[in-house]
Order: C-alpha cells, then sequence, then structure tokens
C-alpha cells in the first residue's frame, strides 16, 4: 500500500536519500541532527524540582490524583469517537500549515530556485522540509498516538455500539471479535494516512502558491475537507448504505455481523488509499519530478 510506504519513508526518510542528499549541507540543513544545549543553572534546578517532586507527587497522587484519574478517564472513554477524529484533524492540520508555509517562506527570501538547482531538484526541496518539520515535532505525532491507543481501549470495550447493532450468541462473539479487529486497524489506518494526506498537500500547494498566508489557508482547507469525507465515507457506510441493503436483501444476523465491520473497513481503507494515490500523482506533477525521483522517496 502506497500509504504504508510513503508513511515509513517520512518517518525516516534518511533510509535511502541519506549517502545522496547529505552531500549538499546547505540543502539539509532542515533536518540536519541538532545537539541539545543545556545551562548549569537549569541542569541544578531541574535536580531540585526531581528531589522534591519524589515527594511530593505520591502524596498528591494519593490525595487528589486517582479521583480525578477516573474522572479524566471516564470522559475520554466516552467521548473517545468525537476525540480521535479531532486529534487526526489538529495533527494534520498543523502538519499541512507549517510545511506549507515553510516551503513559501523560500520564495520570499528569493533561494527557492537556487535550492531546487541543486541535484535533488524541487521534489527534494519540498520533501527535506516536510521530513525536516515531521522530525523536529515528533511530540504531536506521540499525542495523536496516544488518542488512537485511547481508540483501541475504547473500541474493545464498546465496538458494537459503534456501529449500533446488538446479537446474541454466537453473533455477539463474531460481531465483537470482527468490529474490534476493524475498528483498530481503521483507527491505525486513519493515523497513518492523515499524516500522508497533510504532508502531501503541505508540498504540492507550495509548487504553485507565492503567499504564505493563502497557501496556508487553502493548505488547510482541502486537508479538513478531505479528512471530513473519509469520515463520512466510513459513516455512510456502516450507518446507511449497508444496514439499507441487508434490510432490502433480508441478510442473517451472522451475515451482517461478518460483513458489516468489514466491509466499512475495505471501503474506508481503499477511500484512504485512492486519495493519497490522487495527491502523490499531483506533487509530482506539481513538482515536475521524474518517475524515477517519486521512487527514490518512498
Amino acid at each position: 500500500m502506497l500509504i504504508w510506504r510513503l508513511r515509513r519513508a517520512l518517518d525516516d526518510p534518511n533510509l535511502k536519500l541519506e549517502s545522496r542528499w547529505q552531500r549538499y549541507t546547505t540543502f539539509t540543513r532542515g533536518y540536519l541532527a541538532r545537539e541539545a544545549a543545556g545551562l548549569p543553572v537549569v541542569g541544578a534546578v531541574a535536580s531540585l524540582l526531581r528531589g522534591v517532586g519524589l515527594i511530593v507527587l505520591p502524596i498528591g497522587a494519593i490525595l487528589f490524583g486517582a479521583p480525578l484519574l477516573v474522572i479524566l478517564m471516564f470522559v475520554v472513554f466516552t467521548t473517545s469517537p468525537i476525540l480521535v477524529p479531532l486529534a487526526h484533524l489538529l495533527y494534520g492540520g498543523a502538519i499541512a500549515y507549517q510545511v506549507s508555509g515553510s516551503i513559501v517562506r523560500e520564495r520570499e527570501k528569493g533561494t527557492y530556485d537556487q535550492l531546487c538547482a541543486l541535484p535533488p531538484g524541487s521534489v527534494g526541496l519540498h520533501w527535506a522540509h516536510a521530513t525536516s518539520w515531521l522530525l523536529d515535532h515528533r511530540a504531536l505525532r506521540t499525542l495523536a498516538v496516544a488518542m488512537v491507543l485511547v481508540g483501541t481501549a475504547t473500541t474493545l470495550f464498546g465496538s458494537v455500539s459503534l456501529f449500533g447493532l446488538t446479537y446474541t450468541g454466537t453473533s455477539a462473539l463474531l460481531f465483537w471479535v470482527l468490529s474490534c479487529a476493524c475498528v483498530i486497524a481503521l483507527l491505525t489506518i486513519d493515523h497513518y494516512s492523515t499524516q500522508v494526506t497533510a504532508t502531501l498537500l503541505g508540498m504540492t500547494l507550495p509548487a504553485s502558491v507565492n503567499s504564505i498566508s493563502t497557501v496556508r489557508i487553502s493548505t488547510v482547507t482541502l486537508f479538513v475537507l478531505v479528512q471530513v469525507s473519509a469520515y463520512l465515507i466510513g459513516v455512510l457506510s456502516a450507518g446507511v448504505v449497508l444496514p439499507t441493503l441487508y434490510r432490502l436483501t433480508n441478510a442473517s444476523s451472522e451475515m451482517i455481523a461478518l460483513t458489516l465491520p468489514t466491509i466499512t473497513l475495505l471501503v474506508f481503507t481503499a477511500y484512504r488509499e485512492w486519495i493519497i494515490r490522487r495527491l502523490w500523482a499531483q506533487f509530482r506533477s506539481a513538482v515536475n519530478a521524474t518517475p524515477a525521483e517519486m521512487e527514490a522517496l518512498c
């Protein structure tokens, strides 16, 4: 799947290209390793706070932490069907906003054409800006992954209610197992495709837009539209189209339990894969890259 290939390439951009690109230090300045700078005073204060924390935190956790944790877990678990898509919207929106703006900023500084003249070309310039931002902001991805884990835990206890159906006996167990597996897979695919979709949009639009404000608004808007359309496809498949077909065909409960989660997952995945392939083709056209250059990226 192109989703997985691009997601893996964005997570480790130097996997295939390090020997080719590291020679151009000006070009690769965005994702070169950074050394953490530390101050002695800051280190001393941090050590003091850690020592105090070893005493204060356990007491605070006993008195206040447990009740607050129970309340927080209840709120998060009950609202996770909304929080997970929202977290992905915010995460992808941040990627689209920052990546597109950083590329257009090269135009404003007058360095875009010079950087595109280097051997990696415009495709390499756009790719380096995208991957450098992703590498520098891994904390955002960690938060998005945390929401996927919350959604996974919620799915194990309430996946049947996500599809609005209940069964008894063997059908109930079959539906629970399949729906859990399919929803967890859907959350994972949504996380991967969110990053890839936002990155592709963030790299494509700056090739033809020169204004930072315009490219950021346009990129984020398109990303939100793509995300919402994918969610609508999944909801309509599971909540409208398939139930209607089942009623018209008088499908058995076993058939519904077997096909509803799996078909919904297949439809959602196929749509995300189709969108990413279209965006991948648009990116290639925007930067005028050859097939070999595109293949080298992932």
